[in-house]
C-alpha cells in the first residue's frame, strides 16, 4: 500500500508545483506545429516503440488494434503527465530565451471489454503543439528595406479518439481507431519599420476540425516454449484540414481590420504508417522495434526556405518485467525499461533536415493491494542543429502514467 500512496503523492506534486511554463519552438511556426511523437504510455521508457505490442492488463496506444487484448470484465482508466526542460542553441537573428520548462496532463483514456472478443477505448491526447517567440528581419514589399519583426504564436490540435478492436481468432486482432482532430492557432505578427515610421500588428485566430480514421492489425503467437512473437502494423488516412479564420489589423493605433471572419483550405495531413516487431521470452524479457512514414512530400508544401518533406522515424527498446502467477494468471509487479529513437522530421529548412534522436530509460511497479499501478520514463534527446544560423533544442522530459483497473460487472475472484 505505501507504494500506491507514493505513486498519488508523487502525482498529485506534480501538477500543484510543477513549472507551468510553456517550451517554446521556433520550428512549429511551421505547418500545424510540432508532431507529437509519444503516446504517453508504458512505450515512452522504450523509445515510444509499441506498435507490436499488447497487454492484458495495460493500454497501449500505438495500434488500435492491441486493445483487443485487454483482460475480459476489466474497465482500464490511464492518466499521463509529462514535465519537459528544453535548452536552446545557436546565433539566429534573435534567439531569445535560453531555456524553458513545461508541466502538462497529456492523455486521459479509458478501455473496457465490452464482450471477450471486443475491446472498446476512449480518450485524448496531443497531436502538435504550436508555441514560438523570436525576432526577425522581414522584407518590405515593393522595397529593399527589412523591417525588425516580433513573432508569436500558440496553440495546436488535440485527437478525441473512439476506438473498436476484435480478436479474429487466438493470434490476430485488428483495430479502428475514429479521431476528430480539433484544435486552434493564434498567431501574432508585429512589424515595426522606423524607416517607414509605421507600425502593423496582424492577428490571425484560426479554429481547424476534420475526422480521420486509423486501422491496425496484431498477430500475437509462440515461436516456442519460452519466446513470443508480436506482429503489428497500422495506417491513417489522408485528411483536409479546413479552418475558420479571423482576422485582426491594426496600424499606427488604428483597426485597418477588425475580427473579420473566412473559410479557406489550411493544412493536409498526410497517409501515415507503421510497422513493429517484438519478442517476448517468458512474459519477462521484452525486445521491440518500429517503423513510421509520413507522407509529407505529397502535400506539396513549401515556402521561404522552407519545404516538406517525407518523414520517418526508427525506434527500438527493451523490457525485463518481474512478474508472479496466480494461477494460471501471470501478473506483471514491476519493470525496467530502455529505448533509443531516431527521426527525420516533416521540415526541411535551407536545405537541413530537423532531426530528433535521444534515448530513454523507464520503471514502473504495480501495487500489491490495489488495481493502481505507475509507469515512469526519462527522455533525453535533441531535436535541430546550429548550422546555418538555425537553432538546436536539447530536452529533458519526465513522464508518469498512473494506471487503475478493476472489474466493472462480475463476481469473480479478484486478482490485481
Amino acid at each position: 500500500m505505501k507504494y500506491t500512496y507514493l505513486c498519488i503523492i508523487l502525482y498529485v506534486t506534480g501538477l500543484t508545483t510543477a513549472a507551468a511554463q510553456n517550451n517554446t519552438s521556433p520550428y512549429s511556426i511551421l505547418g500545424v506545429g510540432d508532431i507529437e511523437n509519444s503516446t504517453f504510455d508504458r512505450s515512452t521508457g522504450m523509445g515510444n516503440t509499441g506498435i507490436s505490442l499488447s497487454s492484458d492488463r495495460f493500454i497501449y496506444q500505438q495500434n488500435p488494434a492491441s486493445i483487443s487484448r485487454l483482460a475480459d470484465h476489466f474497465f482500464n482508466i490511464e492518466l499521463a503527465s509529462r514535465y519537459k526542460s528544453v535548452t536552446y542553441y545557436g546565433n539566429p537573428a534573435s534567439s531569445g530565451t535560453s531555456s524553458s520548462a513545461d508541466f502538462q496532463v497529456k492523455k486521459l483514456t479509458l478501455a473496457i471489454k465490452v464482450k471477450p472478443f471486443w475491446g472498446v477505448s476512449a480518450g485524448i491526447l496531443p497531436f502538435s503543439t504550436s508555441n514560438y517567440s523570436f525576432f526577425a528581419n522581414k522584407s518590405i514589399q515593393g522595397t529593399v528595406l527589412l523591417s525588425n519583426t516580433y513573432y508569436k504564436g500558440s496553440g495546436g490540435l488535440n485527437q478525441y479518439f473512439l476506438t473498436n478492436a476484435f480478436n479474429i481468432n487466438k493470434h490476430f486482432s485488428i483495430g479502428v481507431q475514429a479521431t476528430y482532430l480539433a484544435g486552434s492557432f493564434i498567431q501574432d505578427e508585429a512589424l515595426d519599420s522606423i524607416s517607414l515610421g509605421t507600425s502593423l500588428n496582424t492577428n490571425r485566430n484560426i479554429f481547424l476540425a476534420k475526422f480521420i480514421a486509423k486501422a491496425g492489425f496484431q498477430y500475437q503467437g509462440q515461436l516456442s516454449r519460452k519466446w513470443k512473437l508480436g506482429i503489428g502494423a497500422t495506417a491513417s488516412n489522408k485528411a483536409n484540414l479546413s479552418g475558420d479564420y479571423y482576422l485582426t489589423v491594426n496600424s499606427n493605433g488604428q483597426n485597418l481590420v477588425s475580427n473579420q471572419s473566412y473559410k479557406g483550405a489550411y493544412f493536409t495531413i498526410p497517409l501515415m504508417y507503421g510497422g513493429g516487431i517484438s519478442l517476448t521470452r517468458n512474459n519477462a524479457l521484452t525486445l521491440a522495434a518500429d517503423y513510421q512514414y509520413q507522407n509529407w512530400g505529397s502535400t506539396n508544401y513549401s515556402g521561404i526556405g522552407y519545404k516538406f518533406v517525407n518523414s520517418n522515424r526508427i525506434s527500438g527498446g527493451v523490457q525485463y518485467a518481474k512478474t508472479v502467477g496466480y494461477g494460471s494468471n501471470i501478473l506483471e509487479r514491476s519493470n525496467v525499461q530502455a529505448g533509443v529513437f531516431f527521426g527525420n522530421s516533416y521540415l526541411d529548412i535551407n536545405g537541413y533536415r530537423v532531426q530528433d534522436y535521444g534515448i530513454s530509460l523507464g520503471a514502473g511497479f504495480s501495487s500489491k493491494t490495489a488495481p493502481i499501478s505507475c509507469q515512469f520514463n526519462l527522455v533525453v534527446g535533441r531535436t535541430g542543429t546550429t548550422d546555418n544560423g538555425l537553432i538546436r533544442q536539447d530536452y529533458i522530459q519526465f513522464g508518469v502514467t498512473v494506471s487503475y483497473r478493476d472489474f466493472w460487472y462480475t463476481k469473480l475472484k479478484k486478482y490485481f
